[in-house]
């Protein structure tokens, strides 16, 4: 698990590096000095699993609705489902 992790991490920092010289901020690794694996950090890292509803199935089954903490989320599925809700509340 601390190997995956650590692998995450870095998929993190390239990712981070990655947005802030699209976007101009300098030095590159300005968000990325606020992700270091050797500093307390408020990253969380879960593992959910939702079993599959059959076709027509009411019941609202998930995770509730929430804001993810941290500046990067990488998730992993196999099955559709994401949904987000943009700032103005549009989804």
């Amino acid at each position: 698990m601390q190997s995956m992790l650590n692998k995450l991490h870095h998929v993190g920092e390239i990712l981070l590096q990655a947005l802030c010289a699209a976007t101009g901020i300098t030095p590159p690794d300005r968000i990325v000095l606020h992700h270091r694996p050797d500093q307390p950090s408020t990253s969380a890292f879960g593992m959910l699993r939702y079993p599959r509803l059959a076709e027509g199935d009411s019941v609202n089954l998930g995770h509730g609705a929430h804001t993810d903490v941290g500046s990067i989320t990488i998730l992993f599925t196999s099955d559709q489902g994401l949904q987000f809700q943009a700032p103005d509340g549009t989804s």
